[in-house]
């Protein structure tokens, strides 16, 4: 008869249960909602709200939030909808880009508008000492975003 501590040469079960027990359950809340933002998915990202206001303000490991993943692919309604719902305009990633600077490096003009109706700071410096206005300057194609 074999022994079953010969085959109990590892512990890596134990470990995947713990994984289950340590997990923030709202981690996944928050990159449906970032994930919705990007993808411009707006019956996803208002029932998540509706779930958890909170969510609103959601950030990824570099800090940026759904109003940021909205402004960087250009999703004007989704943008709408957060700042409608209370998103903060100034939001800082980790390199001090507040959701303007988003929208100038990708050149979404209606996206600037809208944040810089609501009072988004265009002279906002990120961590190198950039504005949205340089950023958007620096590219040829963020002419229009400039005017």
């Amino acid at each position: 008869m074999v022994s079953d501590e010969r085959f109990s040469v590892s512990g890596w079960e134990d470990d995947f249960n713990d994984i289950d027990e340590t997990r923030n359950p709202k981690d996944n809340l928050q990159n449906e909602i970032l994930e919705a933002s990007e993808k411009g998915n707006l019956l996803i990202l208002k029932s998540l709200i509706e779930k958890d206001p909170e969510l609103i303000n959601a950030t990824d490991k570099d800090k940026y939030t759904p109003l940021h993943r909205a402004c960087y692919s250009n999703n004007i309604e989704v943008v709408k909808y957060l700042i409608q719902q209370g998103a903060n305009i100034s939001a800082k990633t980790e390199m001090q880009w507040q959701p303007l600077h988003s929208c100038c490096q990708w050149n979404h003009k209606e996206c600037a508008a809208i944040l810089m109706q609501q009072g988004a700071d265009i002279n906002a410096r990120s961590e190198g000492d950039q504005t949205p206005l340089h950023i958007a300057a620096s590219h040829g194609a963020s002419y229009e975003t400039v005017q």
